[in-house]
């Protein structure tokens, strides 16, 4: 669908599908409720503008991630494929236009920071702060939270299971993805990763701050475990022998059982490789820099590994962080129906000793 068609077809619709048009072109997939928000439209007008982009063939419908009943919309793009899911991502000027809301006592929606032992003392303001050294189980303990845990964390930062999520980091993502997918292991809807990151928001000059955000304790009840997300060792074994695809996105060193400075392999793991049959891509040629790679950038790199969207997936690194990002490309980003993060990882496999295991 070439530009100059799409800018005709516009030119025939009423400016109630323009701005629809507009909105979705900024945010990408979003649900009739948020285009209400985003546009200001009446639901019927909003209704009336959807049914015309539709019948242009300029938008289309898809079921939300976690509810079925629920209904989003993206752009068709020139190939006919719809773009990134967006109501999974956000960019930083998202972020600043709404910035006081989120500074605000209002449990609908919270930002959070994603605090490593590396991390510095600034961050978004309005943000509640994590650490996953004494919130969270960092990775490498192997171990989520149990479901209480989990409960009076988020409860005690005044999150309910309404809460719309926006999770970030100040490195390169895993961080923030590896909590967007326990979350999403123990049934939170409504959650959204910062594209590129504390980086890429003080790169714009937009302000930080060193005191988190306070917020009055509610309850929170988890609606999980949804193992259709997560992988286990057996789940892996199987896959070796069934047509399952195992992604490793470590590095092409770790890929091959060469130990480097740069690698998350746990110190005890007495075995390096990889598990066999499994299909190398380096996570970070799913990115540009800290911010995602165009879709196209992505699909390309994808399609090359024979990466395709009718397979079940177990995206597996080092200690399951790395992974949870390439999970959450594949799975919030592309909208892969399958996919599986297994969070055991090559810590764990590499530890086993009646597991195979490849080097080439």
């Amino acid at each position: 669908m070439a530009e100059e068609w799409i800018e005709e077809a516009l030119a025939d619709l009423p400016p109630s599908a323009n701005l629809v048009y507009k909105v979705l072109e900024y945010n990408g997939r979003l649900s009739q409720k948020r285009l209400v928000e985003e546009t200001r439209l009446s639901s019927r007008t909003l209704h009336y503008a959807i049914r015309q982009l539709e019948d242009a063939g300029l938008i289309e419908s898809h079921p939300a991630r976690y509810d079925a009943r629920q209904t989003c919309y993206t752009l068709v793009n020139d190939s006919g494929c719809s773009t990134y899911s967006r109501d999974a991502l956000v960019n930083p000027e998202w972020v600043r236009e709404r910035l006081s809301s989120f500074q605000q006592d209002d449990p609908s929606a919270r930002l959070v920071y994603i605090e490593a032992d590396d991390s510095g003392g600034a961050f978004i303001p309005g943000s509640i702060v994590l650490d996953l050294e004494s919130d969270l189980p960092d990775p490498n303990r192997q171990r989520l939270p149990d479901r209480p845990e989990l409960e009076e964390l988020l409860g005690g930062h005044g999150v309910t299971e309404d809460t719309s999520l926006l999770l970030y980091d100040d490195g390169e993502g895993h961080h923030a993805a590896y909590v967007y997918w326990l979350l999403a292991y123990y049934g939170h809807r409504d959650q959204r990763l910062l594209d590129g990151g504390l980086e890429h928001w003080t790169a714009k000059g937009y302000p930080t701050t060193d005191v988190p955000g306070s917020f009055p304790s509610v309850d929170y009840t988890t609606s999980g475990t949804f193992d259709h997300v997560r992988a286990y060792r057996d789940d892996v074994v199987r896959a070796i022998t069934q047509d399952t695809m195992l992604l490793d996105v470590r590095k092409a060193s770790e890929y091959h059982g060469e130990l480097d400075d740069g690698s998350d392999l746990a110190a005890s793991t007495p075995i390096q490789g990889h598990i066999p049959g499994a299909t190398n891509i380096p996570l970070d040629r799913l990115f540009d820099g800290h911010q995602f790679a165009p879709r196209s950038a992505v699909e390309d790199v994808l399609a090359a590994a024979d990466v395709t969207s009718n397979r079940k997936i177990i995206v597996y690194c080092g200690v399951g962080a790395r992974s949870a990002l390439g999970w959450f490309v594949l799975s919030e980003l592309l909208g892969y129906p399958d996919v599986m993060n297994y969070d055991g990882s090559w810590s764990e496999w590499g530890s086993l000793v009646d597991v195979p295991v490849e080097t080439e």
